[in-house]
This record gives C-alpha cells, sequence and structure tokens, in this order.
C-alpha cells in the first residue's frame, strides 16, 4: 500500500513542478511595492493583499499576515534588528490580539487574552 502512494506523491510532486515551470505567474505572488519602504503580496491571488513587510534601511521591522483570507490582518510581528521581538495572533478571527509572544533578554513570554487581559502563560517544564 506504501508504493501506490509514494507513486502518486511522485506524481503530484513532478506535476506541481511541471506547473511553476510552465506558468509561475499562477504560484508566484504578485508583488506590490508600497510607499515608506512596505511590501505588500496578494499570496492567495484573491485580489487582496494578505501579506505586508515593512522594511528599513534594510531590516525588516514589522510584518503583518491575513492568515485567514479574510481581508484582515490578523498575524503581527514586531522585529528588532531583524529578529522579532514582539508577536501577535488573532486566533479566532475577531477582530481581537488573543495571543502574543514577547522576547525579552532571550527568553520568550507567552500571554494569552482572558477576560479583556493578557495573562501570561507558564510552560510546563
Amino acid at each position: 500500500m506504501q508504493k501506490p502512494v509514494l507513486a502518486l506523491l511522485l506524481v503530484l510532486t513532478l506535476g506541481a513542478i511541471a506547473i511553476v515551470w510552465a506558468r509561475p505567474d499562477l504560484v508566484v505572488p504578485k508583488i506590490a511595492l508600497v510607499k515608506n519602504g512596505e511590501i505588500a503580496y496578494d499570496f492567495n491571488g484573491d485580489g487582496r493583499i494578505d501579506h505586508v513587510e515593512v522594511w528599513q534601511s534594510g531590516v525588516l521591522m514589522t510584518l503583518r499576515q491575513d492568515t485567514s483570507g479574510d481581508g484582515r490582518f490578523d498575524a503581527f510581528a514586531q522585529y528588532l534588528d531583524g529578529q522579532p521581538v514582539v508577536l501577535e495572533y488573532d486566533l479566532d478571527h475577531d477582530g481581537v490580539i488573543d495571543y502574543r509572544s514577547q522576547f525579552v533578554d532571550g527568553k520568550e513570554r507567552i500571554e494569552v487574552l482572558e477576560d479583556n487581559a493578557f495573562v501570561p502563560v507558564r510552560k510546563k517544564e
């Protein structure tokens, strides 16, 4: 049973490679340069921007993404010297950030929204 599955995966992979080779415009996102060092992408091809990067002096400063495809950004990242310092997510796609990860002195602090306030999550040891 494993051989037919592997054969199918091989055929699908080769088919995908052939499509990318023949029509890269189908899979390569359209890139729009926006003012102030922003680069905006439409990754899923629905005509709406779903990924925005803000660069300053060649260094990534912020990133925001629409991960659900609903037209609203729900994942955010802030960078310092090219390293993430704050990651925020709207996991239930209601327009409110409900998960935050902060990096301070090389340590990650995770918080979740409970009763309109962020509370720390303790890691199991």
